[in-house]
C-alpha cells in the first residue's frame, strides 16, 4: 500500500529518456528587517494534487481529556480496575520483530485460520499498521498489574537488573519455540485473542 495513492500518469521515465534539471530556486524577497533575505514568495497553487481525504485520519489518535472512565476512548471496553491518579496500569512482556520469512508465516497462518472461522467471527491481525509496515508483536511475561508512581521506577530497575546476564554463557539472545495455540480472554471485555504459546 502506498502511502498517498496518486493516480498514474500516462508519461513514464525511463533509462533511456532524458531527465531534465531540477527547477531553479526562487530568490528572496527584501521582505527582512534589514531589507535583506525575508521568506520566500509561496506558489498559491501546487503542482500536486491534493490529498486523499483517508490521508487525514492515518495519524489521527484519541487525546484522553478525563480521568474518569470513558469506554468511547478505547473502543468500547471497560476497565476491569478504574482509573485512579498515580497508578500506571502494566504487564511485562518481551517485543518481538519476526523476520520477514516468519512474518509471511504469520500472514498465512492467520489467512487460514479465519477461513477455518469463517463468516461467524472476525480476526483483527496485529501484524501490520494501517500503513502495511510490519509490527513488532511481544511476549507476554505477566498478567495485568498496576504500579504506583511512587514505586513504577524501581520495580523497572528491580526488574531490568535481575534480567541482565550474570556470565558471558548467559549473554546474547535466547530461544523459544511454539508448542501450541489458545484462545485468551481478556477478563475486562468480550475481546479474545489468539495467541502462540511459547516455551
Amino acid at each position: 500500500m502506498a502511502l498517498v495513492d496518486y493516480s498514474s500518469d500516462s508519461s513514464v521515465v525511463t533509462a533511456d529518456s532524458e531527465i531534465a534539471p531540477p527547477p531553479a530556486k526562487k530568490q528572496r524577497s527584501g521582505g527582512g528587517p534589514d531589507g535583506k533575505g525575508g521568506e520566500a514568495s509561496h506558489p498559491t497553487a501546487s503542482d500536486l494534487p491534493p490529498l486523499p481525504e483517508s490521508f487525514h485520519d492515518l495519524y489521527a489518535s484519541s487525546v484522553r481529556q478525563s480521568v474518569s472512565d470513558d469506554p468511547s476512548l478505547h473502543n468500547g471496553r471497560k476497565r476491569l480496575t478504574p482509573h485512579v491518579a498515580g497508578n500506571w496500569p502494566s504487564h511485562v512482556y518481551i517485543e518481538w520483530h519476526p523476520t520477514t520469512e516468519q512474518h509471511a508465516l504469520l500472514v498465512d497462518f492467520l489467512d487460514a485460520a479465519q477461513k477455518q472461522l469463517g463468516t461467524t467471527h472476525r480476526l483483527h491481525s496485529f501484524l501490520t499498521s494501517d500503513l502495511n509496515a510490519p509490527l513488532p508483536l511481544h511476549i507476554s511475561l505477566s498478567k495485568s498489574l498496576s504500579l504506583t508512581t511512587a514505586n513504577k521506577d524501581a520495580f523497572l530497575d528491580a526488574l531490568t537488573s535481575s534480567l541482565r546476564p550474570t556470565s558471558a554463557a548467559v549473554k546474547g539472545p535466547f530461544t523459544v519455540s511454539p508448542s501450541g495455540l489458545a484462545f485468551y480472554k481478556s477478563p475486562d471485555s468480550d475481546r479474545a485473542f489468539l495467541v502462540k504459546v511459547v516455551e
